[in-house]
């Protein structure tokens, strides 16, 4: 489940999405989280698209999104911190009244990846017996944020699973 790929759409009006951002995630340190960056937007919405992952599920512990760009230099040392704020001392966006929901989830809602807790986790949908994947959803694995209101946002950190496992995480 980690992603492998991912495409990020937005909205200002809630209806129509545009693509902002796309790409492929690699882990040569390890699955550790990630940062995306793109052109700063105004939106009242935001949709993460994964057609890709490690053993064909997907999953995300936290998602959390700048309210600038973060400094180049200092996006190389580690992308972010449990204070609100990622290691650049970029703020991330308060999170109030924002609401997630997933066309494919399992093991709880996908608030999770809004509940400022690492430990919690969006899964996509998959059935397991003795360990054993045997039936699952196929990608496209999507999670939508709707805000309460229109915020401009410049880019967003994925936090893997922080339970300890190497499965469902995003890779692209």
């Amino acid at each position: 489940g980690v992603f492998n790929n991912y495409t990020i759409y937005a909205t200002e009006d809630g209806k129509e999405f545009k693509k902002i951002a796309s790409g492929n995630f690699v882990y040569p340190d390890g699955i550790k989280a990630k940062t995306v960056e793109f052109n700063a937007t105004k939106m009242r919405g935001i949709k993460i698209e994964t057609t890709d992952s490690i053993t064909d599920v997907a999953t995300a512990a936290e998602i959390k999104f700048h309210s600038e760009p973060p400094k180049k230099e200092a996006v190389k040392k580690a992308p972010v911190t449990g204070d609100g704020k990622s290691l650049e001392g970029v703020p991330f966006l308060d999170r109030t009244g924002w609401i997630a929901s997933g066309k494919s989830f399992v093991a709880g809602s996908p608030m999770k990846i809004l509940d400022g807790d690492t430990k919690t986790h969006w899964h996509s949908n998959y059935q397991a017996v003795d360990g054993v994947v045997t039936e699952r959803d196929n990608p496209p694995y999507t999670l939508e944020i709707t805000l309460p209101e229109a915020k401009v946002i410049s880019g967003m950190s994925l936090h893997p699973r922080g339970d300890g496992m190497d499965v469902g995480k995003i890779l692209k």
